[in-house]
């Protein structure tokens, strides 16, 4: 096969050109031409099919739209009169007149009737009701009775004129939309059968129309009606009867037709429209055998008209090719005669235009070269290239800099000219490795690696720069031609010299951070915002007994310091959400230690902010409070015992004052001259003042013995009072969800500043206690209307000198106040009554719920 192949292509070699012209111009013609042919009478015949098609189609949907339309206007006719009243009066004779008004509407319904809910007639139109008919067994009226809606019976035979008809039944509804009967139409189907008989399409085609279930209902043989032929297996049919509409092409007794479908949606039916097929593509027949005779004829022409234009070509032809002879061996210069205006004209020019084409292109590339070297030169990196002899073909600036060799001193250079500028020697680099990967260069670069066709090496230049030096990354990758060829490699240079100089800076500052972070007294470590634990000190890990790959990575609540208590994991995991979110964090917990024990743990987190002031990282930070604790508890223990000793001493005072006081009473009864009276008032005097004393300790005693705590001040201020009769005085109290940082023992503070207005305040009749807030903090005031304090005493009723006189309550409320800070002085004006001002410093106080 492949000899006779063969064979057969030297034979038509040997051909001349002037045949070969003819040859192929006669295939010029005739394949177009029979291509257009078959083109043309297959747009016809798709045209004409879809004619039919679209046809057919608009014929059954206008038809099956009519059906539609016609029963849809019957339907709310009787939907109407079913809410007539006499219809719904269920009186045959009020619904007679009813019946025969819609009669007289619609001649194509030939009779009206009522049943009622029973299926038993009740009216008619004619006036003559017939009871023994019942409506019960008919598929209509079962369905009305089932869904109570308006129901379309198939295609029957009316038995009274055994003409065709449909039965329309609509209810017919009491008030509450129970159903009380129905109303029944017969619609005579005889105008449509006729109408659709006498459709025509074509010469044969027809027009038909089956029910739901596919049977011939409507046909011009009325043969088919009669046997209610079931065409479902139709595909139009089909088609049809299942809610569509369109065309379809199908076989059906011997012949392909053309049909055109729709449905008709009130009745359930399907309405076909079709055509043979071989009718409806006769005028394409037709058109076939005149383009055959028009070709054949078109055929005969161009041969002779190609038979003298073949001489005609054959000469520019030979012109153009000794023409392009010239320029496949170089001539770019060479010109075709143009000695026609046709094609050949047309072809010659074009030569013309593709021989100046090329050679612009060729001037294009050798500008593309100049530029490219451009580029190269005025790369930021040192940059040289060489070709497969190892020649220097480029040198850029940037390594003229390096180097201090000129590029016009080096091209075009080889035997390892670069690597005697580089490293003083003749000796291959990375980019000769690139050609030839046996010449080893790897003893030069202190990192190098091969990825892909490309090295890279790391290494130092000493000679760079003049002497100064230079540390460098170098990667060298070949050059390709067009083909994929090896034409060349290429090297850059990357000075990293100021990079690695930043590098060990870094790492110096990484070594001094590490000493800190680590020689630190504290548990200090560092955590990404979500708890996931990137760096431990070795003094939390020395208390753990833990190795930093123990840990690292792991969520910080997961590791072996918070492990022992899922009460502390849950409030670490916490406070990490709220540190997350910006605010300092700070509670004690506890950290089990290498060997077992337990340690009291001062724990923080604060958060880390960026330079934008973002949150990028948690610190964790721990104090070992444990020998503190221990000290504070063994300072708590002593303070017990000394409490209780005090309390039994007092206790034991107070016993014996109050025995003496009560010999004192009885002393009194005596008969004293005036010297033992004398003696007597100075011995209860004495007595009084150690009671005095006696309570000052007790009271002194107490203070800071319990932590201070955040107190509501309106319900400590309530509490004191009650302790008072006060009922005479107003009250005016403006201190609602304030809160105070201060000692349990801040009632007795309240208690002594109402005990004042009580004792000393006798015009006051009404008392306030109000706060200000600024920028230092919060004053509270406390006020009364009395007679106020002189301008000397407002600093001593403070004094404890003072108070041995008076009492120890002022004294003793500024000493209360003072251990959180709290300050408090009396600023009022005599005649206009007494006020002190207690000052909350910053932190000191906050507010609870709305102001």
């Amino acid at each position: 096969m492949k000899m006779e192949k063969q064979g057969i292509f030297r034979s038509f070699s040997r051909i001349s050109l002037h045949t070969k012209l003819i040859i192929a111009f006669l295939a010029i013609a005739i394949i177009p031409l029979l291509f257009a042919s078959v083109i043309t009478t297959k747009i016809v015949e798709d045209s004409v099919s879809r004619s039919v098609f679209e046809k057919n189609q608009n014929l059954a949907d206008t038809t099956a739209q009519q059906l539609n339309a016609d029963f849809d206007g019957k339907i709310r006719t009787l939907t109407i009169a079913s809410e007539d009243p006499d219809i719904r009066s269920m009186d045959p004779t009020r619904q007679t007149q009813v019946l025969r008004d819609i009669l007289a509407q619609y001649p194509d319904m030939g009779m009206a009737a009522i049943s009622d809910a029973n299926g038993t007639q009740t009216a008619r139109s004619d006036g003559m009701p017939n009871s023994s008919i019942t409506y019960t067994d008919r598929e209509y009226f079962q369905r009305l009775k089932k869904t109570g809606n308006t129901t379309v019976s198939d295609v029957l035979k009316a038995k009274s004129s055994d003409r065709i008809v449909i039965v329309i039944a609509e209810p017919i509804r009491n008030d509450d939309q129970t159903i009380r009967g129905a109303l029944l139409v017969n619609v005579e189907l005889n105008k449509l059968v006729a109408h659709i008989a006498e459709t025509r399409i074509g010469r044969t085609g027809y027009a038909y129309v089956v029910n739901k279930d596919g049977k011939v209902i409507i046909h011009p043989d009325s043969g088919v009606v009669a046997n209610a032929t079931d065409l479902s297996y139709l595909a139009p049919v089909k088609a049809a009867i299942s809610g569509n509409s369109g065309w379809a092409e199908y076989e059906s007794g011997g012949q392909t037709k053309l049909a055109g479908y729709s449905y008709v949606p009130i009745t359930g039916w399907g309405l076909v429209a079709e055509q043979p097929l071989e009718e409806a593509m006769s005028d394409v027949t037709a058109i076939r055998n005149a383009n055959i005779l028009i070709m054949a004829g078109t055929v005969i022409i161009a041969f002779l008209i190609i038979l003298a234009l073949a001489g005609a070509l054959f000469r520019p032809i030979a012109l153009l090719t000794a023409a392009a002879g010239k320029a496949a061996h170089g001539d770019l210069t060479v010109q075709a005669r143009v000695v026609s205006e046709d094609e050949i004209g047309t072809l010659a020019s074009a030569f013309n235009t593709m021989v100046d084409r090329i050679r612009i292109r060729e001037e294009a590339l050798q500008e593309s070269h100049r530029r490219l070297e451009d580029i190269i030169n005025f790369l930021p990196d040192p940059t040289f290239v060489i070709d497969l002899e190892g020649k220097i073909i480029a040198w850029n600036r940037a390594t003229e800099e390096m180097t201090g060799i000129r590029a016009r001193d080096i091209l075009f250079k080889g035997n390892f000219e670069h690597g005697l500028a580089f490293y003083g020697e003749r000796h291959p680099i990375l980019i000769d490795q690139v050609l030839d990967e046996d010449k080893k260069t790897t003893k030069k670069y202190q990192d190098f690696q091969k990825i892909g066709n490309k090295f890279i090496g790391a290494g130092y230049f000493p000679t760079a720069y003049g002497g100064k030096g230079a540390d460098i990354v170098a990667t060298a990758s070949p050059l390709y031609t067009t083909k994929g060829d090896i034409a060349g490699a290429i090297e850059t240079i990357r000075d990293i010299t100021d990079k690695k100089r930043a590098e060990e800076s870094l790492r110096e500052s990484e070594r001094k951070f590490r000493a800190i972070f680590d020689q630190t007294f504290q548990f200090t470590g560092l955590m990404t915002l979500d708890g996931t634990l990137l760096e431990a000190n070795r003094s939390a890990l020395k208390l753990a007994g833990i190795q930093e790959s123990d840990i690292l990575g792991r969520p910080f609540w997961e590791t072996p310091w918070w492990t022992h208590s899922t009460e502390l994991q849950e409030k670490l995991r916490a406070a990490i959400q709220v540190a997350a979110k910006g605010a300092f964090v700070r509670f004690n917990a506890t950290h089990p230690a290498a060997d077992g024990s337990l340690h009291e743990i001062d724990f923080s987190i604060k958060p880390v902010l960026d330079e934008a002031g973002r949150i990028v990282f948690l610190i964790p930070e721990g104090r070992d409070i444990t020998d503190q604790k221990r000290a504070q508890d063994a300072l708590d223990h002593a303070t017990r015992k000394l409490t209780l000793l005090n309390s039994i001493t007092f206790t034991d005072i107070k016993n014996a004052v109050f025995s003496l006081s009560g010999y004192q009473e009885l002393e009194k009864t005596l008969p004293l001259d005036e010297k033992q009276q004398q003696y007597l008032e100075k011995q209860i005097r004495i007595v009084r003042k150690i009671t005095e004393s006696l309570k000052f300790a007790d009271n002194y005693q107490n203070l800071g013995i319990r932590p201070p705590a955040w107190q509501n001040v309106q319900q400590s201020f309530l509490i004191a009072i009650s302790h008072l009769d006060i009922s005479h005085l107003f009250r005016n109290f403006s201190v609602e969800g304030l809160e105070i940082y201060a000692d349990p023992l801040l009632e007795n503070v309240f208690l002594t500043l109402a005990e004042n207005v009580v004792m000393h305040g006798k015009t006051a009749t009404e008392i306030a206690f109000r706060y200000h807030e600024s920028p230092e903090g919060l004053t509270l005031f406390f006020e009364d209307n009395g007679a106020g304090i002189a301008p000397g005493m407002k600093e001593r009723i403070f004094c404890r000198e003072y108070e041995e006189k008076k009492g120890m309550g002022l004294f003793l409320a500024r000493e209360i106040l003072s251990i959180t800070g709290i300050t408090i002085r009396e600023t009022g004006g005599p005649g206009k009554g007494a006020r002190f001002e207690i000052v909350v410093p910053k932190g000191g106080y906050r507010f609870i719920g709305s102001r």
